[in-house]
């Protein structure tokens, strides 16, 4: 700790402030080998002798498997939590306030129903129950997380620790992440966004750990060797060759140790430390670097230590003692041995503790003391021992840990590709994925899936090959989906190449999701003859499966189809078979199929289908139910149903719920990355708030989210939300501009057969034409919107239609003609009495009588 002693005290001060209540995100941050892992190593031993009661908890990253496993770091404190009290008392407080963290972490291999719900549990609610999980231990005694190297963190992990930065304030929570600064900035890392913003809020601080100087050089001698003698240029000489790198100093002298150019001083009183070479002589024999320095070290082991610490950084930073003897046919024990005679005489690694293998082995688990060494052992190997090296290590591994989530399968992949037995990397590549995809960690199953995909391209001859590349197609489509969109040129590509592949091999399951995909793909796109034609096969799939999950999303996409284009009763009679076959506890299999939760999708639907078909108050109730329902579900529907909130409350013209519905589903896709749903929450706000009168600002997100949907190619309910916009820009007296605007909303639906709010638009221009004096084209409008509306069955808009041409009846003095259209319309609603549109039009009645 030379030359740290303030940055300890930072340390201490941090956790102080955090055991008070005022949580804290503390980074530390410096090069490689400036002492980050050693001060934060220091400050939680100096918590667990000061007796301070706290959870102290430690994560890695990894740079192996930086994008491609979910959660690694978050899962480490998991277990660290778990494994820390003796009576198991966080393992139960796990089991009640975080049971998918519970059941994925302590009982992975659980079977039944409930168990693999929670395994296929959304991000959003593992955040949530992370975050419950620390305040419900907090609430007992404060807690320290420690994050390793977060430059390398994934990014699910990154999204995690925004989710708690949001409430750390007023919980008794300090974390520590430690990073390169460079590295951060090179990789354009996630964290580094998060940091900023944290610190703009007053939630983040930061240490920076910069050289040692040359007085912490001499302290540092001072305290290594007490008593010595060494003249003032050798402690020059080192501050100079080291740059002032602790790391580099501490292996310098190690090294000058072991060689005997520093030794005590025969027949010299105890601890009396001398050089054995003058200064010049030991100038021209020291390495450049650390690298170099590391080099060294590495050659002065014995002959069989350097290959056992090899096959050590095979398996990675972390390791344990059985897979390695298993991967060299040695003892376990006598490995052991040999590690903690490393540990002690060379400092390469460190004991981390005990654990039991998954297969019951009980080993020892090490450390490499840096990541430096790690890689140094690893490069060290050339490329045919790297080969049957990581070849052993990965049997060794599927053999302690098995085959499933346990072993890490994303690290089994890398090492099976190292070890060129590429068949058995693309199988682990695909269960990575699905892994990844369970966990809604949608750039993690991208980059997984891809890799897999590449490694299937160099294998033609693969006798399942066409399935493998099936299902990667299928998992890449549903991220791509997600983080592109579904209109996306690049998720069609592997969809359309997802189903050929199904239709070659006529499996069932899997042709039923590429059609699906593809179905969304269309319909997102606006070529709905396509899509009404794909929906009708997946209508005949589902029958002959009789599968009720496949009848669920058949459902969803004939429904959806239907609704677009107009049949909105047909639409609404194919939403509530879907209802009425959703059971989402049952049904957590959707999520895995589809990406989405196809029940809530028609749940949503119908909510806007009952609003239209005249039913105000059912559609609420029905909102306030899958509202409820979407809490725990993915992030994609959830998403879906907070902008089917937006868009009810919209209809019934209450412009404040509105806006906050909108407002929180901009943030929470945002939060998800999710970039179409977005677009759409922000077109909903823009109207909310033209509804309240800031037409300016609404109009210029309106037209700004509008903008991005066309560069994502979605044409999703786009001619309705031009009339949105159209309508927005005529209440800030733009009629000119708004009726060019709902041209270019025919137009869209005329190419793409999208008249669901027909009635509406054409009601609008009729409008926006009656303040320009244009009277007899506004009736006409007012006209084509009651024909409409009355052909679909759209009450609502009949409505609305009926008092717009009422209004203009009544200005004209043909008030008897008014009173025979609205009267009829109004007559036949049963509820919604206290709506805007039903209000407005009782009204005129009155006056019209």
């Amino acid at each position: 700790m030379v030359g740290r002693t303030k940055e300890l005290a930072e340390l201490r001060a941090a956790f102080d402030a955090a055991a008070g209540g005022r949580g804290l995100l503390l980074c530390v941050s410096g090069e490689p080998g400036a002492g980050k892992t050693t001060l934060v190593e220091e400050f939680l031993a100096g918590l667990a002798d000061s007796g301070r009661s706290c959870y102290a908890a430690r994560g890695r990253c990894s740079e192996r498997l930086s994008f491609a496993e979910p959660y690694l770091p978050i899962r480490d404190v998991v277990d660290a939590l778990i494994r820390e009290p003796a009576d198991g008392s966080t393992a139960q407080v796990m089991k009640l306030v975080a049971p998918t963290w519970y059941i994925n972490q302590v009982e992975p291999s659980a079977g039944d129903a409930s168990g693999a719900d929670l395994r296929a549990a959304s991000r959003e609610r593992m955040k949530r129950e992370f975050s419950d999980l620390l305040r419900e231990l907090s609430r007992r005694r404060p807690v320290v997380l420690a994050f390793d190297d977060v430059h390398w963190a994934d990014t699910s992990s990154v999204d995690l620790l925004a989710h708690l930065a949001a409430g750390l304030e007023s919980m008794p929570v300090l974390i520590v992440a430690t990073y390169h600064p460079a590295e951060l900035l090179r990789s354009k890392h996630p964290f580094l966004d998060l940091k900023l913003d944290l610190q703009d809020r007053g939630v983040c601080g930061e240490i920076l750990l910069g050289r040692l100087s040359r007085e912490d050089v001499d302290g540092y001698l001072a305290l290594e060797f007490p008593g010595h003698s060494f003249p003032a240029a050798f402690a020059d000489l080192l501050h100079a060759r080291t740059d002032g790198s602790a790391l580099f100093l501490a292996d310098l002298l190690r090294y000058l140790r072991d060689r005997g150019v520093i030794a005590l001083e025969a027949g010299a009183p105890e601890g009396h430390w001398v050089l054995g070479q003058a200064v010049p002589d030991i100038e021209r024999d020291l390495p450049d670097s650390v690298r170099g320095m590391i080099r060294r070290r590495i050659d002065q082991l014995s002959e069989d230590d350097p290959w056992l610490l090899a096959a050590a950084s095979v398996q990675g930073c972390d390791f344990e003692a059985a897979v390695v003897a298993r991967a060299l046919a040695l003892d376990a024990t006598e490995v052991s041995r040999r590690l903690d005679a490393l540990e002690s005489s060379h400092g390469f690694v460190r004991i981390e503790g005990e654990k039991e293998l998954p297969d019951r082995t009980p080993t020892r688990r090490y450390r490499f003391a840096h990541t430096l060494y790690q890689n140094a052992f690893y490069a060290s190997l050339g490329p045919n021992r790297r080969t049957s090296l990581s070849g052993a290590v990965a049997q060794a591994l599927e053999s302690c840990y098995g085959e499933g989530k346990a072993g890490r399968p994303a690290n089994l992949a890398l090492l099976f590709e190292a070890a060129q037995d590429l068949p058995r990397a693309v199988d682990y590549f695909l269960l990575a994925s699905q892994n990844a995809a369970a966990l809604f960690a949608d750039r993690e199953t991208e980059t997984l899936a891809r890799q897999g995909i590449q490694l299937l391209d160099t294998l033609p001859g693969l006798p399942d090959r066409a399935q493998k590349e099936m299902l990667l197609r299928l998992l890449l489509g549903h991220s791509l989906a997600v983080t592109q969109g579904p209109a996306a040129l690049e998720t069609v590509k592997n969809i359309a190449r997802a189903r050929q592949l199904a239709e070659q091999m006529r499996e069932a399951p899997q042709l039923f999701s590429s059609v699906w995909s593809l179905w969304e793909h269309y319909f997102g796109v606006g070529e709905l003859d396509t899509a009404r034609q794909l929906a009708e096969q997946l209508r005949h799939l589902a029958e002959k499966a009789q599968d009720p999950i496949l009848r669920l999303g058949a459902c969803h996409a004939q429904g959806w189809t239907l609704f677009d284009v107009g049949k909105l009763v047909a639409a609404n009679d194919l939403f509530e078979r879907g209802i009425a076959i959703h059971e989402p506890v049952r049904h957590s299999g959707c999520r895995s199929l589809y990406g989405l939760d196809p029940g809530l999708y028609c749940r949503s639907g119908s909510v806007d289908a009952l609003w239209l078909l005249g039913y105000p108050d059912r559609a609420l109730r029905r909102l306030l139910e899958t509202l409820n329902l979407a809490q725990t579900s993915d992030p994609r529907s959830k998403a879906f149903v907070l902008l089917a909130a937006a868009e009810l409350l919209h209809f019934r013209r209450e412009a404040g719920r509105s806006r906050q519905w909108a407002e929180a589903a901009v943030l929470y896709c945002e939060d998800q990355g999710l970039s179409p749903h977005r677009e759409w929450a922000a077109v909903w706000l823009g109207a909310a708030l033209a509804g309240q009168g800031a037409v300016e600002d609404g109009v210029a997100r309106m037209r700004a989210a509008l903008d991005a949907l066309r560069s994502l190619r979605t044409e999703t309910s786009f001619s309705f939300y031009l009339a949105l916009m159209a309508e927005a820009q005529a209440k800030g007296g733009q009629v000119e501009a708004a009726l060019a605007t709902l041209e270019e909303a025919f137009s869209r639906a005329q190419q793409t057969g999208q008249h669901r709010f027909e009635a509406e638009q054409r009601r609008l221009k009729g409008e926006f034409l009656l303040r320009q004096a244009a009277r007899a084209e506004a009736e006409a409008c007012f006209l084509e919107a009651l024909d409409v509306a009355r052909r679909q069955r759209a009450r609502s808009l009949e409505l609305r239609a009926a008092t717009s041409i009422g209004r203009l009846f009544e200005q004209q003095g043909e008030k008897e003609k008014a009173r025979q259209i609205l009267t009829p319309v109004c007559d036949w609603f049963t509820e919604g009495f206290d709506t805007p549109d039903l209000k407005d039009a009782k009204a005129l009645l009155k006056q019209l009588s």
